[in-house]
This record gives C-alpha cells, structure tokens and sequence, in this order.
C-alpha cells in the first residue's frame, strides 16, 4: 500500500501557509521573520529570544520521477506533471506550518524548551547552525561504533 503523505490533497495556496507561519512565528515571540528558497529548499529564519533560527526544508525536485508518472505508472503531461509539483510542495509548506504550530504547543505547555524544539536549527557565531555542526559527528559516532549506551547505563559486566 502507497503511503499517504500529509497534506497530500491540500489546496490551500503557498502564499495563505507562509501567512500562517509567520502568524504563528509572531504569537509566539519570534520578530525579524524572512523567508526564502535557496538550492531547492525553504528557508524560514527568525529571532526569537535573542537566538536566531534558521529552519531549513528541502523541496521536492521538479524533474522528479514521481512527478513523470501517475501513482499507476501513466505518463503525465508536462503540464500535469508541473500541477503534481505544485502539489507537493504545497504539502510540504502544510507539513512545515504543522510542525512549526506542534514545537511552539510544546514549549508554551511546558512538554519542551525553546532549546530542544529549535536547537538543531539555532545559528552559532559563525552562521552554521547547531544541526550542521553536530551532524557529522553523531554519523563519525556511529560509523566507528563509538555510541554511548542507551539511557546512559552501562550493562553489568
């Protein structure tokens, strides 16, 4: 069975998400918004107590095999193929709005911090974020077999 991707028949326009998202941003505490695309991603940065974000999303391929064909293996227009596209990043900008309202849920209910919620996507001094710098060593870490025990606890030996 296919799986079924969220917001995968939305109608609701980039432009009304983007609206929504920075609503949400605004709620919560969040100035100096900006929103972008670069190198095929979404970009959303903002401050928000005193820390800058910067929450990066990539977006689907135009040229895409998935975009080619029907879900039963058709050929699809060019024009039907562009509709397909449009679709899914209209999913994605859903998916992004949804994310982004469930991490600010979180913090105002206490269940997380600002920190544990936005921490990967938090920029340093230097421009990279916390994610760019951390990643390669979580992959180093598991690649030589060098990962702490799960929960902290050593087994008996």
């Amino acid at each position: 069975m296919a799986e079924k991707k969220y917001a995968a028949t939305t109608t609701t326009p980039v432009g009304n998400t983007r609206n929504e998202i920075e609503s949400l941003l605004t709620k919560h505490g969040a100035d100096d918004i900006a929103f972008g695309t670069i190198q095929g991603h979404v970009v959303v940065g903002f401050t928000h107590s005193s820390r800058q974000v910067r929450y990066v999303v990539a977006l689907p391929d135009p040229g895409a095999a998935d975009f080619a064909r029907t879900p039963t293996g058709l050929r699809r227009s060019a024009n039907e193929a562009a509709k397909a596209h449009q679709q899914a990043v209209r999913s994605i900008w859903r998916s992004m709005a949804l994310v982004i309202k469930a991490k600010f849920v979180a913090i105002d209910s206490g269940v997380s911090s600002f920190e544990a919620e936005w921490g990967w996507s938090i920029v340093l001094p230097n421009g990279r974020t916390v994610g760019s710098m951390v990643a390669p060593a979580i992959e180093d870490s598991y690649s030589s077999g060098h990962v702490p025990p799960m929960l902290g606890i050593e087994p008996q030996r």
